[in-house]
């Protein structure tokens, strides 16, 4: 009754006062909710850089020496990015989702310790089950479902699964705002690394990832194969010398080595 005669006593203008200050407030209430999620994704991404700098070494390789000691925390960033996400943009999905998959990796070599090849683990990409962004996915379907068809060939070079023929693992997490520097840098560092990509006697000797995902190397601004490895070999490269007198080379593929990626021990 109370509530009722002071509602009943304000005027209709005070009341349309009381009514829009209301509004006012459910809607920082939502733009509050809003910049708290931005602000979980850039916190994790952050927690996420901090560990791939402590335990990723040059030239791009695990210790999982270290990986052991950060357990706890490897964990609960795996666990974390099994929420659902809210993203502003694709640079932002893409990023995150590429860090859950190289996470992942490590945290399941960790899972399975010792192991000297992920092939050894059964089911390492093909059944375990992890949470992604609000969905159950293997490595595969991770891979295959989601980043592929996001369209940018050179994630290749960014998503490594724990062998020595993989790309060199970056010392630090991907992120929205530089991702296509980044991506662009480690594309870099894995065509010019010679022990995965080389040529010799007029034929290109490349990582057997080009022959796995060769329909992907044709998507814009690319024309295949050949011509992605062209846009970022470097001067100089044996690469670079062969593409330069013959645009389409014979192409052979390296035998893939699933030795696990791991670091000398500290």
């Amino acid at each position: 009754m109370v509530l009722f005669s002071y509602f009943a006593n304000i005027s209709a203008g005070r009341l349309a006062l009381l009514t829009v200050a209301v509004a006012a407030t459910c809607t920082a209430s939502v733009r509050d909710t809003d910049t708290g999620r931005f602000n979980a994704l850039e916190k994790w991404t952050h927690r996420a850089d901090a560990l791939l700098k402590t335990v990723v070494v040059p030239p791009g390789l695990v210790s999982y020496d270290r990986a052991m000691t950060r357990k706890t925390e490897l964990k609960q960033l795996v666990e974390r990015v099994g929420r659902r996400w809210t993203f502003e943009n694709d640079d932002q999905k893409l990023a995150l989702h590429i860090n859950a998959y190289n996470l992942i990796v490590i945290q399941s070599v960790i899972d399975h310790w010792p192991v000297t090849s992920v092939t050894d683990v059964q089911g390492f990409f093909k059944k375990m089950k992890h949470r992604v962004n609000g969905r159950s996915l293997t490595l595969n379907e991770l891979e295959n479902e989601v980043i592929r068809p996001m369209g940018r060939p050179r994630i290749h070079a960014a998503l490594v699964c724990a062998a020595v023929s993989c790309p060199p693992l970056r010392r630090g997490a991907f992120t929205a705002d530089e991702l296509e520097d980044q991506l662009e840098r480690i594309t870099r560092r894995w065509i010019n690394d010679a022990d995965k990509n080389t040529a010799r006697r007029g034929t290109l000797l490349l990582s057997a990832i080009f022959k796995w995902y060769r329909e992907d190397f044709s998507a814009r601004p690319y024309r295949g194969v050949d011509d992605f490895v062209k846009r970022h070999a470097n001067e100089g490269t044996a690469i670079a010398e062969l593409l330069s007198d013959d645009p389409s080379p014979k192409i052979r593929y390296l035998d893939y080595d699933w030795k696990l990626n791991a670091a000398p021990e500290d």
